[in-house]
């Protein structure tokens, strides 16, 4: 994680300066900006391999950062943890679905931020290590680079955690996975929960699928302990 690059963005200084100083501590190269605009523009310029922000900056804020960085090529796979004193879940999911990564709710320890970046690098690492081609199920295609499902000519891009959580149940189809077991492998933190993220995460992905393919169940709750993916037609529709 040495000389990683990342940029941080906060409406107040004091709280800027001293982020960068935590994470200087751990060897980052950080960069600081209060202004969303000015985040924009220095991503395209000079790709960092992180973005920290408040979703509160001048300019445009964090939501429309994070939209405009997901809708260039040179910047969309760069990873994005929001910073928000909030702790209501329509701020929490918005941000989410716009294509954050991982969100953390003010204040936290600098400690629980390096463990959340960690366990980020290591899923892009071996995401891009992979490269998959795309993966065919029934009717349905699964697009890795685009993070997009297909039916013929219905076509859904899925926010990047969405999708994430995806091809980990794809991979371990037909496996029971437990609650907290999938909240470490995708968020990284054994303290990370948050169920009900997890909840609606596959809440998400349910109505998506059953979009594109309603004759068949995808995503099997388990009773007490967590969920499956499968493969199941309508009528055989458990859980």
């Amino acid at each position: 994680m040495k000389d990683k690059l990342i940029y941080i963005a906060d409406m107040y200084n004091d709280a800027l300066q001293l982020l960068k100083q935590n994470l200087e501590s751990y060897n980052f190269d950080v960069k600081v900006f209060d202004n969303g605009d000015k985040l924009v523009i220095n991503c395209i310029k000079l790709k960092p391999d992180f973005v920290i922000m408040d979703i509160n900056l001048h300019g445009i804020d964090g939501l429309e950062v994070c939209r405009k960085l997901r809708q260039e090529c040179n910047t969309r796979d760069i990873p994005i943890i929001f910073l928000t004193e909030k702790k209501d879940e329509f701020d929490v999911l918005l941000g989410l679905e716009v294509g954050a990564d991982d969100y953390m709710v003010k204040p936290f320890s600098i400690r629980e931020l390096h463990s959340r970046i960690k366990a980020i690098w290591r899923r892009t690492r071996f995401n891009r290590a992979k490269e998959l081609d795309n993966i065919k199920l029934n009717n349905l295609i699964f697009d890795i680079q685009g993070r997009t499902v297909s039916n013929g000519n219905i076509s859904i891009k899925f926010p990047q955690k969405e999708f994430e959580l995806l091809m980990f149940m794809i991979i371990n189809k037909g496996k029971v996975l437990n609650r907290n077991y999938i909240i470490k492998q995708i968020w990284g933190s054994d303290r990370y929960n948050d169920s009900r993220t997890l909840d609606v995460h596959i809440r998400y992905l349910r109505k998506k699928l059953d979009v594109l393919d309603n004759k068949h169940l995808y995503i099997e709750s388990i009773r007490k302990s967590g969920y499956r993916f499968i493969d199941k037609k309508v009528d055989d529709k458990v859980g």
